[in-house]
């Protein structure tokens, strides 16, 4: 059980680099993973844009069954923007965000919840970047 737990741990932690590099033609995306659950449960936040102007999250529920939703959670210029995945292990949930500001930073980090009203638990460090 114990390797287990490592490995998992080693996967989130593989999951909170930043994909951010511009190039011309290509969008732009960050992700973050949640710690793992005692259950071994973990969650995954994805941002993107396909387009100049829509910008996608994504909230994913990954690992073994924990009875937690996954949270993914933007912050772009004081503005805080979720999506839950709340179908149990192995679903997403995508919400579009319009009006997001090229130049802005944002931060992204992904968490655990019981619950739609509940706290947040086994949140990932935040990821940072520029959106561009």
């Amino acid at each position: 059980m114990v390797r287990v737990a490592t490995l998992a741990s080693a996967l989130v932690l593989a999951a909170a680099i930043v994909v951010a590099t511009p190039t011309a033609g290509h969008a732009q995306s960050g992700q973050a993973g949640s710690a793992t659950s005692p259950d071994l449960g973990w969650g995954q936040a994805v941002w993107f844009n396909d387009s100049s102007s829509d910008r996608r999250l994504r909230a994913c529920d990954w690992g073994e069954p924990d009875g937690l939703r996954a949270v993914a959670t933007l912050l772009v210029d004081g503005i805080v923007h979720t999506t839950h995945a709340a179908g149990g292990t192995g679903t997403c949930n995508t919400r579009t965000i319009s009006g997001l500001r090229t130049g802005a930073e944002y931060q992204l980090y992904a968490c655990l919840r019981n619950g739609a009203n509940g706290s947040n638990v086994h949140c990932s460090g935040r990821a940072r970047g520029i959106i561009w």
